[in-house]
């Protein structure tokens, strides 16, 4: 720091899950194949692979969806085996691809871990000790994790670095609490689906100058030049665009790090920013939900994604509830994972006296079978209207609840189909409201089925990652999925077909 006028940035790992040591620089995961994440060290290669930090497989769940490195790998968690040294996670390859080490690991749902890790906080420590004023807290999530770095490096400058959707979802807060922010559009775009990268760079860099902090960009600015002498059209007009969004400062990487071109890399950059001016941009929203599609959207429009967390004692202390039966708690899992979308609760009579006479809701929307939830008379003569009811299993755990917006009774020899559906001895008499699913107590952690069950949400997000556009078949067969998949492609004058294989 004494050597230099220019002020030097200590960066951090921050809360992120890597891919350990290997045998070699990469490894090559063939689809289908299972790799093993154990505890214990291992060398690293195709069939094992350590995750950094190492418990974090504790956090793993059987069905999550993990995406390894850059290059398009992407797994399923199916089963978690042993204990202590010799537990280990296993995972499905859904889409093969090469594997190096230190390469970033995204599981499709939120876990928590800490701001900083062992090696982070030593580092910022001895930079401290060194006189170094600047530092980055890489995977900023919230505010509170500006406290824990400020806490080791006091007043100095920290850079909060956006590089995920927890990091998009809390900006306000991280850009309130930061000298600067930083986007990291190369770990980004690992949630961010890559065509909504430009967009989500403008908002947060106009959200940043909204609250009058500055904003950097960092990540593949001038790729080309790694190698090249000179960058790309796309590339200096990607970086003369950044400057109009109103970006303070562009930060390069491998360019400088590792490239052949370092001067001439930070020449261009220096050239391009004396021929700037940036204009004064409003905001929107972040998030996206996910990457475009070119699949049919789903039945009726609407994806439904229903499930809650597990209730707190005291939110089901009192509370009214019925033990439907396994058919209604399966029904109940099915709305949850999207399966009968557009549905988001069973059907009241009108929409059940559509379906048994055109086979289509109320609304218009096709739709096959009734979706009914039975009650013995005693039952419903307990409930109204607008109660919220526990639906439990045999053994008292709540599964879902339900919000009651109609009790009605039904003709079981109306129609044909109601005569096989009827399962109350009392028969005849329906519920009808939205359902609320919470995560299920009674999942079988040993049935061989489980860690190969796809959500709704999941079966499109692999086709799309797949980039499949034609599907000409979807089938659950019991507990286990199975889809298929076809892609149709003209080349030399012919139609070639590709098809997905089939889990049973």
């Amino acid at each position: 720091q004494g050597c230099t006028e220019i002020p030097l940035c200590l960066d951090t790992e921050g809360a992120q899950i890597r891919t350990g040591d290997m045998e070699t620089p990469g490894v090559e995961v063939m689809e289908n194949s299972l790799i093993r994440i154990p505890f214990g060290v291992v060398p690293g290669n195709e069939t094992a692979l350590n995750f950094y930090p190492r418990d974090i497989i504790d956090d793993f769940r059987i069905g999550d969806i993990i995406s390894i490195d850059f290059n398009s790998v992407l797994g399923q968690v199916t089963g978690i085996k042993g204990d202590g040294d010799e537990k280990c996670a296993v995972i499905r390859v859904l889409n093969g691809g090469r594997i190096g080490r230190n390469k970033a690991v995204t599981v499709d749902r939120n876990i928590a871990m800490p701001p900083l890790t062992e090696k982070d906080e030593a580092a910022l420590r001895l930079g401290v000790k060194k006189g170094i004023r600047h530092f980055a807290l890489s995977f900023a999530n919230r505010r509170a994790d500006l406290d824990v770095i400020r806490d080791i490096v006091g007043d100095a400058f920290v850079i909060s670095k956006i590089e995920c959707l927890e990091g998009l979802k809390n900006l306000d807060e991280i850009t309130e609490g930061s000298d600067a922010i930083l986007i990291d559009r190369g770990d980004l775009s690992r949630q961010v689906p890559l065509e909504a990268i430009p967009e989500t760079q403008k908002k947060i860099i106009r959200r940043a100058k909204d609250l009058n902090k500055p904003v950097y960009v960092a990540t593949n600015l001038l790729e080309t030049m790694v190698s090249s002498s000179a960058p790309t059209r796309a590339e200096v007009n990607d970086i003369y665009n950044t400057l109009c969004d109103g970006a303070d400062g562009l930060v390069l990487a491998a360019e400088t790090a590792i490239g052949d071109f370092p001067i001439r890399c930070a020449n261009m950059i220096v050239k391009m920013i004396k021929h700037f001016e940036a204009p004064d941009t409003g905001v929107d929203s972040f998030i996206h939900n996910g990457p475009v599609s070119l699949l049919p959207p789903p039945h009726g429009g609407v994806l439904v994604q229903a499930r809650g967390e597990n209730p707190a004692a005291a939110e089901l202390a009192g509370i009214k509830v019925l033990a439907p039966g396994p058919h209604a708690l399966i029904d109940c899992e099915n709305i949850a994972n999207g399966l009968y979308s557009p549905l988001t609760g069973f059907m009241g009579k009108d929409d059940l006296e559509s379906v048994l006479g055109s086979r289509r809701l109320a609304d218009g929307t096709p739709w096959p079978l009734p979706l009914i939830l039975q009650l013995e008379a005693a039952e419903a003569n307990s409930l109204r209207l607008g109660e919220r009811i526990g639906l439990v299993d045999d053994g008292g755990t709540v599964h879902a609840f339900i919000e009651v917006s109609e009790i009605f009774k039904i003709d079981p020899g109306a129609h044909g189909l109601m005569q096989g559906l009827m399962q109350k001895s009392g028969g005849g008499v329906c519920i009808a409201g939205d359902v609320a699913p919470i995560e299920n107590h009674s999942k079988n952690h040993g049935s061989t089925t489980l860690g190969f069950a796809l959500t709704a949400a999941q079966a499109r997000y692999i086709l799309t990652h797949k980039d499949w556009n034609r599907v000409v078949g979807f089938h659950a067969a019991g507990c286990a999925w199975v889809y298929y998949g076809v892609e149709l492609r003209r080349g030399n004058g012919h139609i070639k077909r590709r098809f997905g294989q089939a889990v049973d």
